[in-house]
């Protein structure tokens, strides 16, 4: 086999390895954006369900481990439907 053949395959090489590495970071970033839309239509259940019950409200409140997070929930889930009511 010659120099040049060599020369030519590891650049063939090299072209598929990016081609690779493209289409892994493509999936990547397919997969990221489907958890982030199954985590948003996740939270939109849990939000409705807390707004139905206290006792579920509740449950899920504690469930937050920070404060200032749980404020925020409170705050955004809770002053809106209390000023409908």
């Amino acid at each position: 086999m010659s120099i040049k053949k060599i020369e030519e395959l590891e650049k063939k090489q090299a072209q598929l390895k990016a081609r690779i590495q493209k289409a892994k970071a493509k999936m990547n970033t397919e997969k990221r954006k489907k958890e982030t839309r199954a985590k948003i239509i996740i939270g939109g259940v849990m939000a409705k369900m807390m707004l139905g019950s206290e006792e579920t409200k509740t449950k899920m409140l504690n469930r937050i481990e920070k404060q200032k997070d749980r404020e925020l929930v409170e705050l955004v889930l809770f002053s809106d439907a209390q000023k409908t009511t």
